[in-house]
């Protein structure tokens, strides 16, 4: 089963390719967040407080934590 998945990984088109890395995706957007892990790059603020995130994803999970922290 394990060289299943690694076989379809080896096999499986990832036309979209890391210019800092070895890496490439299947997808452009996967792409994009992965190079802004490189670049340090954090488009998503906090409209709460200071921080900045890389993904859209974290944002939500630390808005959610403000949500919780003015609930107590």
């Amino acid at each position: 089963r394990h060289h299943m998945s690694v076989l379809y990984v080896r096999t499986s088109k990832r036309p979209y390719e890391c210019h800092l890395c070895p890496q490439s995706f299947k997808q452009k957007s996967v792409l994009h967040g992965h190079v802004r892990g490189h670049t340090g790059k954090r488009p998503y603020p906090c409209s709460l407080c200071p921080e900045t995130f890389w993904k859209k994803h974290y944002l939500k999970k630390h808005e959610s934590q403000h949500e919780y922290q003015r609930q107590s």
